[in-house]
């Protein structure tokens, strides 16, 4: 008797084992194109869930290439969530498409790091993960409301650290113009990304810049910092790079690490 219980208790672990590792290998049925919606994603299903991500932080989500090997794993996947500025990636998801695809597009009403526009991007992912049948209507709405609390306590944390510097006059990338706003900046100029950037867009910026007496020139992670470089050198002002999509630390990605790591690298800056 003694012998058979011993034997059971062996089968019953060796069967969780296996399932424990039919888990862990599991293929994601959830896609995004960026780190951000990434985070939206594992904020909704848990942080173990798997989600295939396309494109690395520091890529341009405009302009990057998808591997072979991405669209097979997308074939198997149920959605695919993606921004509104990045249709031009339907095209080459045909065939997946056809085999069951659905994309998700995700809008948001300002800039990628403020607070808000997590909010708005976490309940259109919801939507998109419950017509899915990946998520039910309760455990999205709880999950949401949870969201919406935190991100409400980020946003008061991150104007009492910068309310010091409400009204400082700076010279922005245009990706980053509206999060500068947010925090209180005064934008007197903007720059595009270097590879598109004009001779008399790159002097108008100096000349607004001066005029304003800008203390500090913004730059866009995904884009550089070697036209925000050129910019402050002819200002005489540091630089500051905000990020615009969540880095990865030891496989793990937070939409408030990336705002409270925007938030420190303006604070230092300034000295405040």
């Amino acid at each position: 008797m003694k012998l058979r219980w011993m034997l059971m208790l062996v089968l019953l672990c060796v069967a969780v084992i296996a399932a424990g590792c039919r888990r862990s290998a599991a293929p994601s049925s959830v896609a995004a194109t960026n780190s951000m919606l990434e985070c939206a994603a594992r904020d909704l299903l848990g942080e173990a869930a798997p989600v295939l991500r396309l494109a690395e932080p520091g890529m341009c989500p405009g302009h990057f290439d998808i591997r072979p090997s991405q669209v097979a794993a997308l074939r198997r996947c149920r959605v695919l969530l993606r921004f509104d500025f990045q249709r031009a990636i339907d095209g080459k998801l045909a065939g997946a498409i056809d085999e069951g695809l659905v994309i998700a597009e995700i809008r948001v009403p300002g800039g990628l790091c403020e607070p808000a526009s997590y909010t708005a991007a976490c309940r259109q992912t919801a939507d998109a993960l419950v017509g899915a049948a990946l998520l039910d209507r309760t455990g999205a709405d709880e999950r949401l409301e949870r969201i919406a609390d935190r991100m409400e306590q980020r946003q008061v944390e991150c104007r009492r650290r910068v309310e010091a510097l409400a009204g400082m006059p700076v010279v922005a990338s245009a990706h980053q113009e509206a999060f500068c706003r947010w925090l209180g900046l005064d934008v007197v100029a903007t720059f595009s990304a270097a590879d598109t950037a004009g001779v008399g867009q790159v002097d108008q910026a100096v000349r607004r810049g001066e005029a304003a007496g800008a203390k500090l020139v913004i730059a866009n992670g995904p884009e550089g910092r070697k036209l925000a470089d050129a910019l402050a050198e002819r200002l005489g002002t540091p630089v500051v790079v905000f990020g615009n999509f969540p880095a990865l630390d030891r496989g793990h990605a937070c939409f408030d690490d990336l705002l409270a790591a925007n938030v420190a690298a303006l604070v230092e800056a300034t000295g405040r």
